[in-house]
């Protein structure tokens, strides 16, 4: 990213590594403000993602990380440069695994074609109706492919999401007006909310504990 007040680079970058974890490695080293939960919180807004499930690497080695002589975090320059370049860079790697993702669904359509008829059935208008053919495994496949092209078409990838419910890889596809689905389905939606409720007790509980003049 570049900074247009002194033409001084931010350099920060975003990984996928093959088994699907994400990183975000920074280009300042921030001193108790949180710019490390501000990082993951962008990408994983950008993504889909859980603020927990992006890991963060907020340690730099001048001897090979890319930097400049503006890198820091002085000035404010977090949120001007620093959570720009994060970003951006989150972005050019969503738009990069987007266009993998169609080659690949491509690939797919190629393998498990549907065939569009016009049907009258039933008294009702001409319309179009798509035939697979093949195995009864082929045809499962050539209707979900099919189905999934035509959603990504219709809603966005932006529409596609990870559930945010620890040890949940489920996908789902959010129709909200608000796009703001987090989970799956209700269950994993309750069993997030138990979990959360149960550790902020936890941590009430402890701070209690702790507080002075009290009896364990």
């Amino acid at each position: 990213m570049l900074d247009v007040n002194n033409f001084a680079v931010c350099v920060d970058t975003s990984v996928v590594d093959p088994s699907g974890s994400v990183t975000v490695r920074l280009s300042s080293t921030p001193n108790g403000q949180g710019h490390a939960t501000v990082a993951a919180q962008i990408v994983a807004d950008i993504f889909g993602l859980a603020p927990e499930a992006v890991a963060v690497d907020a340690a730099i080695d001048t001897g090979k990380d890319a930097w400049s002589i503006a890198a820091g975090n002085y000035s404010s320059r977090f949120a001007g440069a620093t959570a720009g370049a994060v970003h951006l860079a989150a972005t050019r790697l969503r738009n990069r695994l987007a266009g993998i993702a169609a080659a690949q669904l491509n690939a797919l359509l190629i393998q498990h074609p549907v065939h569009p008829q016009l049907s009258g059935h039933d008294g009702q208008r001409w319309h179009v109706h798509y035939r697979e053919s093949g195995s009864v495994a082929d045809k499962y496949a050539a209707g979900a492919v099919m189905g999934l092209a035509v959603r990504l078409t219709d809603l966005g990838i932006d529409r596609f999401g990870v559930c945010q419910a620890p040890g949940c890889l489920g996908v789902f596809i959010d129709v909200s007006t608000s796009n703001t689905r987090r989970y799956c389905s209700d269950r994993c939606m309750n069993r997030a909310n138990v979990s959360a409720f149960r550790a902020r007790k936890r941590g009430e509980d402890d701070a209690d504990t702790k507080a002075p003049g009290a009896t364990v």
